[in-house]
């Protein structure tokens, strides 16, 4: 598509003259910030308080049970021994880990499902700290049923802890997402997964057994989660309510431009940022209150839901899980028993390196989901996800996981094994990088302040569903199939990649109500795509707007891949000279 251009603006060609031309003088230009130059002390603090006290706290959970489960397994011998006389036959043992551990993402959507109704109700800021009684509980539970010698202590524990961080999963990107400048959004919703994966590494590198895995010390495993709450408890109450929920559900002016003064630099318009978030619960006020049902019913919801569902889904289902699961016994097969016997923690050590890349990986995609988009970001990972998921289902096709195990695969030797840890490294590098972080920023993007606490909910629920659905599925299909398993996971994989390649929109730095405006006119409107420039074809529209915004919103619908300056559009710059 051509545009019309003089000085500084740019309409369709086909844009008739009676259409008025938005005229931007040069002093009205933007200058474009640097990602750092949006922060503010305020901004700082909430975000490094949140990060720590929620994702970060839920990585290093996610791992810190790997390396001691031995020993903890040997505790519920000894307890049951004190309590009835008699130890666990060893079948029983092993059901009740299995149980104790699925337990986990079995009670974690309750968490994910609830936490956003807290939020909506009484605010992000209180549902974040009342989540950290949970987490205090849990963790003194596990951490102190050695003293009181009750496994079931522990048990209780980690379902309490589950209910904790699947909140967490829910409230915290909501959070994220809505003290955030537009600009950087990505970026500072990306800091979900930075953290997440550095709490991982951390989780590792403690669980070890010269640190805090061994007999003696793996109760105070547990005690460090409480460091976690400790840091947000003492941090979350300097930091701002959400001015989206200060405006919208408390209808508190004041209060949410005092939330914006803190969090915005001093070049930020804070009026019009005021005005945007009051436009929203205006046309959200003039509609009927959104129920459960319409993000099924209503077309403009129902379509962003399917993509976040999508994505949240396919996050669990694409075998991260399966990867950590298999991957300390791929590191034991892969090298030879000499290295072993000198180096007994070696498999832990390369898991603690694989960690660290993720780290990288994670900090990366913090720069390259503002430059490149989210779409982009995510359909990087997702083509890494799958070239190393058919890679390691061919490397492992004829690697029994038990001696009792045939397996009808590839003969690929020992070499097979060494190409499997780069694939397994890689793999975890390119979920890092594109689906892991992608997952928790997305939801709280593609719907306003209305429906958003009810699909942020719908969304997280279903990851961690998959994730319990993984757990348990996972050991018996790899006993059928071997290192073939992987296949099932690249096909999905490639089913998630194309539905999101046919249906996300970009929408980096945009507006809410700009966005969730994208999905309410492809709703209306046939929108065709010729040498990467967009051509709408206009229908009857079904959305009650006036004309002024029908107006604003067509203007947007042609220029909805242009970056956009404050309230206007098109803004992606060209400078005649």
């Amino acid at each position: 598509m051509t545009w019309r251009r003089k000085g500084v603006k740019l309409l369709p060609a086909s844009a008739q003259d009676d259409v008025p031309l938005i005229t931007i003088t040069d002093e009205q230009v933007p200058q474009k910030k640097g990602l750092l130059d949006h922060f503010t002390p305020v901004l700082w603090l909430s975000v490094i308080a949140v990060s720590i006290g929620a994702p970060m706290q839920l990585g290093y959970y996610l791992t810190v049970s790997d390396n001691p489960q031995l020993y903890i397994q040997q505790f519920f011998n000894t307890s049951k021994f004190a309590q009835t006389g008699h130890y666990f036959t060893q079948s029983q043992l092993t059901s009740l880990w299995s149980l104790t551990t699925s337990l986990y993402p079995l009670f974690a959507p309750i968490g994910a499902f609830g936490g956003p109704i807290i939020a909506k109700r009484y605010g992000r800021k209180t549902a974040l700290m009342s989540n950290n009684i949970l987490l205090v509980v849990g963790a003194w539970m596990q951490s102190s049923c050695v003293y009181f010698n009750s496994y079931e202590m522990f048990i209780i524990g980690r379902i309490i802890t589950g209910i904790n961080n699947g909140a967490t999963t829910s409230i915290a990107p909501m959070y994220l997402s809505e003290i955030s400048p537009k600009e950087i959004r990505g970026s500072i919703g990306v800091s979900f997964q930075v953290t997440l994966v550095t709490g991982l590494t951390l989780g590792q590198v403690l669980s070890l057994d010269k640190v805090l895995g061994c007999e003696e010390k793996w109760p105070q495993l547990y005690n460090i989660m409480l460091v976690f709450a400790l840091v947000q408890v003492l941090a979350i109450p300097w930091c701002p309510e959400s001015p989206t929920f200060l405006l919208v559900e408390k209808r508190d002016p004041a209060g949410s431009r005092a939330a914006l003064r803190l969090l915005r630099t001093e070049s930020t318009d804070l009026e019009a940022e005021i005005e945007r978030i009051e436009r929203e619960r205006e046309i959200r006020m003039s509609e009927p209150p959104v129920q459960w049902s319409d993000l099924w019913k209503r077309k403009c919801l129902r379509r962003p839901m399917k993509l976040a569902l999508v994505i949240a889904i396919s996050q669990q289902l694409c075998g991260i899980n399966a990867i950590n699961y298999y991957s300390l016994t791929i590191y034991m097969e892969a090298f030879p028993q000499s290295a072993l016997d000198a180096v007994p923690d070696l498999p832990g050590y390369v898991a603690v390196f694989s960690g660290l890349f993720r780290i990288f990986s994670a900090l990366a995609a913090t720069y390259f989901i503002e430059k490149q988009g989210r779409k982009r970001t995510i359909m990087i990972g997702y083509l890494g996800l799958a070239v190393t998921s058919f890679i390691i289902a061919i490397m492992l096709s004829d690697s029994p996981t038990d001696p009792s195990q045939a397996c009808r695969g590839v003969p690929v030797g020992s070499a097979g094994n060494y190409i499997a840890i780069i694939c397994v490294v890689l793999f975890s590098v390119f979920f890092a990088f594109g689906p892991g972080p992608i997952c928790w920023l997305i939801t709280t993007e593609l719907f306003t302040d209305g429906p958003r606490p009810k699909a942020v909910g719908i969304a997280a629920t279903s990851n961690w569903i998959a994730n319990a659905l993984v757990g348990l599925v996972f050991p018996t299909l790899q006993n059928l199939l071997c290192g073939w398993v992987f296949l099932f996971f690249f096909v999905i994989i490639v089913m998630a990649a194309a539905y999101v390649w046919c249906f996300l929109p970009d929408i980096e730095n945009r507006t809410f109500r700009e966005i969730a405006a994208l999905f309410e006119l492809a709703t209306d409107h046939a929108i065709q795509e010729d040498n990467g420039k967009e051509q709408a074809e206009s229908h009857t529209l079904a959305v009650n707007y006036t004309p002024e915004e029908l107006l604003k919103l067509e203007e947007k619908l042609y220029c909805y891949k242009w970056d956009e300056c404050e309230d206007i559009c098109p803004a992606e710059w060209e400078h005649d000279t």
